[in-house]
């Protein structure tokens, strides 16, 4: 579970709070929005963003395919950008030199070299590296770059070369042959005259009787002069290499495992300085001072201790401010001799922080990954908002954060172990997750569990409530076969939650389940299931089944076209909404399959967000768009009735994933992959 900081705390007093048309942080709120949970800053930023600090420390840039994006630590905001004469294959190392003169990044087919403040090409460099982190190296004026390598087959010589560029010369000045047949990484002095290189070894057939750890070219460090590209050492630690860094002035180089020791070798000599240990798993990023008395090592959860290099004593240890299994720093630069600021990237978000003293320089709060469920909860008076991975948050309807909503063990104040597939209903009664194999069932606003589902030891993807809440059905896909004639089926099991009794698993017709949806009485169960035959294109089926025996009562062909699609039973009982993948939704017959009306509007592409119907049924609101390249995402409220569309907004930058009406159905909320959630008011007249 993250541990966040509500942005209501950060931002009290703030002008923007009186302000209807903008959220906490100042930002405009789209039309008809009159709230946002979250923020976009510092969002979508991912690994392959090339996310790197600036050498000020109050800034950070994101080497993105067309541009370097520059981005105000402490506000989140793009400052700046600069086009980039970059190729048009998807970037996959990154490295900035410490001046942050200079910056390197590879593609597909090779390396671009660049100058950082005008996004002018330097060099091309025509090298394949198929490998990403610590393939790139650059010397601290930006002079120098050091390329890793990895096995060309058809190369007539046969090895892995890392090699050492002048880019002022645009020439290469030096090429080593490492003792790794794989691939190999870089590390490169500031100076740019010491190298030091590792990477991966396999042996074909290797027979692990005869392994010899002392020998093992995976736990090589090798450490090279520049000028003559000679080997000046070879240092070993103990196990696989997770990092590796040398000195500003080249004369010393550090390594570990990344699991809690740290050795320090005097690179002209491969004499030991210090063989270091602290807390387990540090030492999976390294990085020197300046003036090289000082080291830095990371951990897997990000947090970073700092190292004397003349005593080998601890100076500091300091945790990260958020704690997460997902977080990984990205960048680290030291601001002074015992300073230094992290970037990190955990989910779709960056946090900048300061060490030693654990400050959070950037903007706290909110989701750091995208929504996956919503819904009212405390009779609408709070919005629940909650990840795939299963943080939960509490908001007010102003868009303050109330902080995380706990889930109760039963029979205990502790909290429930992490959860995922997190559903909330409509009503704002019950929310459902998997915890493990099984589904557990929490009510709502106490979250106090109600129940257990168990799934037969099974992962169940899909948990289907009637509207009455006192029926349920797991649906569990198959788990892997190796028998292709024979392929495991989808199974469901039906729950009785009135009487609490558990009915037997059965098994469904073969075929992909891909959608399905429980009517009000919870007697049928209305789905898509596509049937891969031996031969020809697959058939894509419309079935409506027995919600206790799983016995099919109608089929029909339809076409739903490609990307996701959605389906929804309306609150008769007797009709249901499906929105097909380009986003065409109509409303359907449950009995005979009959499009009765469509529901025209924008169709923005795949919907994701199933249809979701206002507490009366007379609403029904659809989400399209915003997915794979779609663009904007578009939100569609129609009257069920007549299929006249009555609102349309617009404003997450990625797909919804997630909506929700209020109790008095005046108030939509959805939440979207872009870490957000908006609130949109329909209690105005009817207007798009």
């Amino acid at each position: 579970m993250f541990r966040t900081v509500p942005l209501v705390i950060l931002l009290a007093g703030s002008a923007f709070a009186a302000d209807p048309s903008k959220d906490a942080l100042g930002d405009a709120l789209p039309p008809g929005a009159i709230a946002r949970f979250g923020t976009e800053r510092f969002r979508n930023l991912d690994f392959y963003s090339g996310l790197q600090l600036l050498p000020d420390g109050k800034s950070f840039c994101a080497m993105l395919q067309s541009n370097n994006t520059i981005f105000d630590a402490s506000t989140g905001l793009p400052t700046s950008k600069v086009p980039a004469a970059r190729g048009s294959y998807s970037q996959m190392a990154h490295a900035l030199s410490a001046d942050g003169s200079t910056a390197a990044t590879s593609k597909y087919d090779g390396i671009d070299v660049w100058n950082f403040a005008s996004g002018a090409k330097i060099l091309e460099i025509k090298r394949r590296l198929y490998s990403s982190e610590n393939t790139l190296s650059l010397s601290a004026d930006g002079k120098f770059l050091a390329i890793g390598g990895q096995l060309d087959d058809k190369a007539k010589e046969k090895g892995v070369v890392a090699s050492v560029w002048d880019l002022e010369k645009k020439k290469e000045i030096a090429g080593v042959k490492v003792a790794q047949n794989s691939r190999c990484y870089t590390a490169l002095s500031g100076n740019g005259q010491t190298l030091a290189t590792w990477g991966y070894h396999s042996e074909p057939n290797q027979n692990f009787d005869k392994y010899d750890p002392d020998t093992d070219p995976n736990r090589l460090v090798q450490i090279w002069n520049v000028g003559n590209s000679k080997e000046l050492a070879g240092v070993r630690v103990n196990g696989n290499i997770a990092a590796v860094a040398v000195s500003p002035d080249g004369n010393t180089v550090a390594a570990s495992p990344g699991n809690g020791e740290i050795h320090i070798w005097d690179a002209q000599t491969g004499k030991r300085k210090w063989n270091l240990i602290d807390r387990s798993r540090m030492g999976h990023t390294l990085t020197f001072s300046p003036d090289g008395k000082t080291l830095a090592a990371s951990s897997d959860d990000a947090s970073v201790q700092l190292f004397d290099t003349a005593t080998g004593k601890s100076k500091s240890i300091t945790a990260c401010p958020v704690t997460s299994e997902y977080v990984r720093i990205r960048s680290l630069k030291f601001n002074g001799p015992d300073r230094a600021i992290a970037l990190i990237s955990y989910g779709s978000t960056a946090l900048v922080w300061e060490i030693p003293s654990g400050k959070q320089l950037s903007p706290a709060g909110g989701h750091h990954e995208g929504i996956a469920a919503i819904g009212f909860n405390d009779g609408g008076k709070e919005i629940l908002t909650a990840t795939a991975t299963g943080t939960i948050l509490r908001w007010n309807r102003a868009g303050e954060e109330l902080g995380p909503f706990a889930l109760k063990l039963p029979g205990s104040n502790a909290s429930a172990p992490r959860s995922s597939n997190i559903a909330i209903f409509p009503g704002g009664k019950l929310l459902t997750c998997n915890t493990g194999n099984d589904v557990c069932v929490y009510e709502l606003p106490s979250g106090v569990q109600k129940c257990a589902l168990p799934s037969d030891g099974s992962y169940a993807n899909r948990t289907l409530l009637n509207a009455a809440r006192d029926r349920a059905v797991l649906i569990i896909p198959p788990g892997y076969s190796n028998n292709k004639d024979k392929p495991k089926p989808y199974r469901m099991i039906p729950f009785d939650l009135a009487a609490g009794t558990k009915g037997d698993a059965i098994a469904l017709p073969p075929g992909e389940h891909m959608v399905t949806s429980l009517s009000p009485d919870g007697r049928t169960i209305i789905g898509i299931r596509r049937v891969i035959p031996e031969k020809g294109e697959p058939d894509t089926l419309l079935m409506s089944m027995d919600a206790e025996t799983g016995k099919v009562n109608a089929e029909a062909p339809v076409k739903i076209g490609f990307g996701g699609s959605s389906i929804v039973f309306a609150s008769d009982g007797k009709t249901f909404v499906l929105v097909k993948g380009d986003g065409a939704a109509a409303v359907y017959d449950s009995s005979t399959f009959h499009s009765e009306r469509e529901l025209k509007g924008d169709s923005r592409g795949n919907s994701i967000a199933p249809p979701v119907f206002s507490p009366n049924g007379q609403l029904v609101a659809i989400a399209t768009g915003g997915s794979y390249g779609g663009g904007t995402a578009v939100i569609e409220v129609f009257d069920f009735a007549s299929g006249k569309r009555l609102y349309k907004f617009a404003g997450h930058s990625q797909a919804v994933a997630a909506m929700a009406f209020s109790p008095e159905g005046k108030t939509l909320a959805t939440g979207s992959l872009d870490t957000t959630a908006l609130l949109w008011d329909l209690s105005a007249p009817a207007k798009e």
